[in-house]
């Protein structure tokens, strides 16, 4: 399988190419490497690797990326609330438009394996309540806004595209995060010998990175 990777490089898609190159797929990812490209830079040798270094907002270069592909998965994003505020503007034309126009453009090269990666936050907040693929959509921020329009964009030009609402993402990666709590919590247990729990009482759904990656693998197969 030809697979497109948007946002290779990044904390979970970084772990996946890494995978789908294992079980000998052909990779090609789509980065505008904002963080580097430490992640990638052992796969380089690969011959079934690819990077296209560009931002997704470039629609020449995300036409070119899909040419032959049999399959996209949508992991590029400006990711949280805390990060998309500091440019709301980029991260709607990153989040929602360009999302919209890749899904988009999978109906116009005929490729009908479409995995994109949305967000538990799209059901906002519903305490004491077991959340499942049915609950009550109820986004609370504009970036959780954003990922559900693009989960509506998205249904609306591919007949079965595999969408993800991932919760909070922990664990190790190649382009490793310390701004997600339980990396964070590790890294100061590690180096100060404590943490700093703030009230003790809040509730967040928490996924492993590795099986994040393993959930997306499982789907295209």
């Amino acid at each position: 399988m030809k697979i497109l990777v948007t946002g290779g490089g990044g904390y979970l898609g970084s772990i996946f190419c890494r995978k789908m190159l294992a079980k000998g797929h052909k990779v090609r990812v789509l980065d505008a490497l904002w963080y580097g490209n430490e992640s990638l830079e052992e796969l380089s040798n690969n011959a079934d690797f690819e990077l296209v270094q560009e931002d997704i907002r470039n629609l020449v270069t995300t036409v070119s990326t899909m040419k032959d592909m049999d399959a996209v998965v949508h992991l590029a994003s400006i990711v949280g609330m805390p990060a998309s505020s500091i440019d709301p503007i980029a991260s709607e034309e990153v989040n929602y438009l360009a999302t919209k126009n890749i899904a988009e453009l999978c109906q116009l090269h005929e490729i009908e394996t479409y995995v994109f990666a949305s967000t538990c936050s799209v059901y906002g907040s519903q305490p004491n309540t077991m959340i499942t693929e049915k609950s009550k959509v109820s986004p609370m921020d504009f970036y959780a806004t954003q990922k559900y329009l693009s989960e509506k964009s998205t249904r609306w030009v591919n007949r079965s595209p595999l969408i993800f609402r991932f919760g909070t993402l922990f664990g190790y990666s190649p382009r490793m995060r310390f701004d997600l709590v339980i990396n964070l919590f590790t890294a100061q247990a590690i180096k100060e010998g404590k943490i700093t729990v703030f009230g003790g009482k809040q509730n967040r759904p928490f996924l492993h990175v590795d099986d994040a990656a393993e959930s997306i693998v499982f789907g295209l197969e």
